[in-house]
């Protein structure tokens, strides 16, 4: 797929939405089943567009209006996504998502705020040189703490790190490093969405729930009433960040 030759009747090719439907204040996860659950917190929801992963659902919360998007996993397919996103004059943005907790004191279903992330995600590398911070807005971050004392006391700010691949074959992961460094948690998106959104001038942040130790032995299980009540609480935190910065 080539961005310069997609054809659609639609401003937003990517999205296959149109820039008058997406709100200035957006939340995006990964998980287009996320979007579904989160609009069910909005009034008139409305779904915008429809594409591959990329399910857009645009409604009010709390009287402002406020747009879900599904980005899928991974850093580059979600790129294309914040950068549709970016043509429609977004003025917020917040990543709500998942990650495996690289600190052992942050257990199943705490929620991190992320402040920055290290880029290891293989794809900003093209965007900016690797010197570019991908660093949070300073605002976003305040409205998502004074947010998150309605609905959880297990919340942990500090760096996360955005990786290229969910689990290592024939090449090591440098998860024990970063953990030594005091990183927090490993996803695979926020660092695209901070730096493009710096790049645009558009007031960034994200914030995650932990759905495992990356050290632990045990088996993966993202899919725990734990880990869905916690993102739950999460989306909605996303949300009234949202309203706080559009007062």
């Amino acid at each position: 797929m080539n961005g310069h030759q997609i054809m659609s009747e639609k401003d937003l090719p990517i999205l296959k939405a149109d820039i008058v439907d997406i709100a200035p204040n957006v939340v995006v996860m990964g998980d287009p089943n996320r979007v579904i659950a989160g609009s069910k917190h909005l009034q008139n929801a409305k779904e915008v567009g429809n594409y591959r992963e990329y399910l857009t659902i645009t409604g009010l919360y709390k009287d402002k209006h406020v747009t879900l998007c599904s980005h899928g996993v991974g850093a580059s397919g979600a790129s294309v996504c914040f950068q549709d996103l970016f043509r429609a004059k977004v003025k917020n943005i917040i990543r709500a998502g998942t990650c495996g907790s690289l600190q052992n004191h942050i257990k199943d279903g705490d929620i991190i705020i992320s402040t920055s992330a290290v880029r290891e995600d293989g794809t900003t590398s093209a965007l900016a040189p690797i010197e570019y911070p991908a660093a949070s807005n300073h605002d976003v971050i305040n409205s998502l703490h004074k947010a998150s004392i309605k609905y959880s006391d297990k919340i942990h700010t500090g760096i996360t790190i955005t990786t290229s691949s969910f689990s290592p074959e024939l090449i090591p992961n440098n998860y024990k490093l970063w953990s030594d460094a005091g990183v927090l948690a490993v996803e695979m998106e926020q660092a695209v969405l901070l730096v493009l959104a710096s790049l645009k001038h558009i007031r960034a942040g994200g914030l995650f729930v932990s759905d495992g130790y990356v050290f632990n032995d045990k088996q993966y299980d993202p899919h725990r009433d734990i880990i869905h009540q916690s993102v739950n609480s999460m989306l909605l935190i996303a949300l009234d960040a949202l309203v706080d910065l559009s007062d």
